[in-house]
């Protein structure tokens, strides 16, 4: 089953397709499980590295532009802390 997403407003144009293929999928779901790893007690720089790596994914960028609005806006960096 494919989904896809029509912003209030838009006309049919600005549907998008959001549903992953399986590559995609495994890649989103590694990311979950490293995030959570990074996160647990024991969190290793490895993670941080192979989340790194999926997020510089060709595949995985695709697929979080394709999401656009449907998710969280990425904070700038304070300009004050560079």
């Amino acid at each position: 089953m494919r989904h896809r997403v029509q912003l209030k407003g838009s006309s049919n144009c600005g549907q998008m397709n959001i549903h992953p293929n399986l590559a995609t999928l495994c890649k989103l779901g590694a990311i979950a499980v490293h995030v959570d790893e990074l996160l647990s007690v024991d969190g290793r720089e490895l993670d941080k590295q192979v989340l790194q790596l999926l997020l510089a994914d060709p595949d995985v960028k695709a697929w979080i532009k394709a999401m656009g609005a449907l998710l969280p806006v990425k904070r700038l960096p304070n300009i004050e802390n560079l």
